[in-house]
């Protein structure tokens, strides 16, 4: 039987982390690269969970407490934008306290 060459090469993987359980699909052309795809996507995540961790070595968050307020820290580029995207959400929840965000 002949291989078709238009079959999916995607795979799929949950794992926990985070505090919950992520899951990630991707299709990379061959297995080899879909696999390892999705294994980049964990390390991205377990670094990004390693950087926002409360008080996990390494976290840019137990920093950020000790420097206290106004005092200039260098943080990791992913660490600012988590903290960004948590600052505007919780502007557009206390914009809305009775019900969801008016994310429009």
């Amino acid at each position: 039987m002949a291989k078709d060459k238009h079959a999916s090469a995607g795979v799929s993987r949950l794992r926990i982390g985070m505090g919950t359980t992520i899951a990630i699909e991707g299709d990379a052309g061959t297995p080899r690269d879909s696999l390892a795809a999705l294994e980049a996507g964990f390390a991205a995540i377990l670094q990004l969970e390693t950087l926002v961790h409360p008080s996990r070595d390494g976290s840019d968050l137990p920093a950020i407490r000790q420097a206290g307020p106004g005092a200039p820290i260098a943080v990791h580029t992913w660490t600012w934008e988590v903290l960004t995207l948590s600052r505007r959400g919780a502007r557009l929840v206390s914009r809305n306290p009775g019900g969801a965000p008016e994310l429009g």
